[in-house]
């Protein structure tokens, strides 16, 4: 029951905020599912049945739960192209809610 994560074989990513955020989260969880800075960026996310998480950090990449994806973005990013610079350099682990995927 609850919110559980991957387990992880590398130190997760952490940052320091650089745009002041607004963030919805799912099932009063840590795990925001909308956001939008003070920049004007709004970031949502869906879970696509399709999705791949990763199963280890690529080589240049930073680990990263896929429910801290949100945050993460609308914390870091000013604009779209920022925000999509920044993901591209990211592996998103995969978390679930109840045994089911967020």
């Amino acid at each position: 029951p609850g919110l559980s994560f991957t387990e992880l074989k590398c130190k997760p990513l952490s940052w320091n905020v650089k745009h002041n955020a607004v963030l919805v989260d799912a099932f009063d969880l840590p795990a925001f599912v909308d956001g939008m800075n003070d920049q004007g960026l709004s970031v949502a996310c869906l879970w696509h049945q399709e999705t791949q998480p990763a199963s280890s950090t690529a080589p240049g990449s930073r680990a990263l739960s896929n429910v801290a994806l949100v945050e993460y973005l609308v914390e870091n990013a000013a604009t779209i192209e920022e925000a999509k610079s920044l993901a591209s350099k990211l592996s998103l682990y995969l978390s679930t809610y109840q045994g089911q995927p967020m």
